[in-house]
C-alpha cells in the first residue's frame, strides 16, 4: 500500500484533490490508520481514480460521478453515459459550425470576388403560388410541399422553361411569423384553371447574383448585393427573392445546390 504522498505522485493527483474526493465520499483511502492519521491507498484503486478523472473530463459533475460510481444498476449507468455521449456529439456539431463561420471570415475578401452581381428583369408571368406566414425559415419546405399538391390536384402544365421562386415579403428581418411565398410559372393556355387558382404577376427588376453551395454563405451574398446596389445608386425594396436552379429537392448534396438570390429594386418615379 502507499501513503497519500506516494499515491499522489503515482496517480498524478494532488493531495488536496484526494482529500476533496474523500470529503465528498467519492474516493476513500483503502485504509486509515487511526493511531498515526496516515491514509493508505492500494494499487487496485488506481483504476477507479482514473475512471473518475475520465468522467470528470467528459463533463460529469462530481455529484454525478459519485452517483454513477455507487450505482449497481448497469442500465442506469449506461443511460447516463449515453446521455453524455449525445451531449458531446451536439457540442461537436455546434463547435464545427462555429469553426466554419470563423474560417469563412478568413476567406471573406477572396470569397466576395466570386459573386458576379447584375440587374435582372423578371418578366410578367402566370404563376400558381402558396403564400403564408410560417413559424421560421425552415417552414418554407412545407410551402413547397403544399404547392406541389396544388399543382398536382389542378393538373397544372408548367411553362417551358418554367421558373420556381421564393419571395420573402417582409420588409424587415423577422425570426417568426415570416411572410413567405413560393410560386412556379405555368402555361395558362394549356392549363384549364379557374382565375382563383393562379395569378398574373407583374414584371420587376432585381439586383441578383448566382452562387453555388449551401445557404450558410447567405450573409456574404446579402452584403455583396447591398454594397453593389449602393455603389450603383439603386434603392432596394427590402423584398428578397430566391430562384433555385438546383435545389435541395433535386439533390441532397449541398455542394450541388445552385441558387440565384436578389433584392427587388424600388423603381424611382
Amino acid at each position: 500500500m502507499f501513503r497519500i504522498g506516494a499515491f499522489s505522485k503515482i496517480t498524478n493527483t494532488t493531495i488536496r484533490t484526494l482529500h476533496h474526493y474523500e470529503d465528498l465520499g467519492l474516493f476513500l483511502p483503502y485504509k486509515h490508520d487511526e493511531l498515526t492519521g496516515y491514509r493508505y491507498y492500494s494499487s487496485h484503486q488506481i483504476k477507479d481514480l482514473n475512471r473518475i478523472k475520465v468522467l470528470q473530463e467528459v463533463g460529469f459533475s462530481l455529484a454525478e460521478i459519485k452517483e454513477i460510481s455507487s450505482s449497481h444498476d448497469q442500465g442506469f449507468v449506461e443511460n447516463k453515459l449515453e446521455s453524455r455521449r449525445n451531449k458531446l456529439q451536439e457540442d461537436i456539431i455546434e463547435m464545427e459550425a462555429k469553426l466554419q463561420l470563423l474560417n469563412s471570415m478568413s476567406y471573406e475578401k477572396k470569397s466576395f470576388e466570386k459573386y458576379h452581381v447584375s440587374v435582372k428583369e423578371i418578366p410578367a408571368r402566370n404563376v400558381i403560388s402558396v403564400r403564408k406566414n410560417v413559424t421560421d425559415y425552415y417552414g418554407e419546405a412545407s410551402l413547397w410541399d403544399e404547392l406541389y399538391e396544388k399543382t398536382t390536384d389542378n393538373s397544372v402544365i408548367f411553362s417551358d422553361p418554367y421558373q420556381c421562386m421564393t419571395i420573402y415579403h417582409d420588409k424587415e428581418y423577422k425570426l417568426e411569423q415570416i411572410d413567405i411565398e413560393v410560386q412556379i410559372s405555368i402555361d395558362i393556355s394549356k392549363s384549364r384553371l379557374s382565375e382563383d387558382v393562379y395569378q398574373c404577376e407583374p414584371s420587376f427588376k432585381m439586383v441578383s447574383t448566382v452562387f453555388a453551395g449551401d445557404y450558410n454563405q447567405m450573409n456574404q451574398v446579402c452584403e455583396v448585393l447591398a454594397g453593389w446596389a449602393e455603389h450603383h445608386g439603386l434603392e432596394l425594396s427590402g423584398v428578397m427573392v430566391n430562384i433555385p436552379i438546383v435545389s435541395p429537392a433535386q439533390s441532397e448534396n449541398a455542394n450541388d445546390w445552385i441558387t440565384e438570390a436578389g433584392y427587388i429594386i424600388t423603381e424611382k418615379e
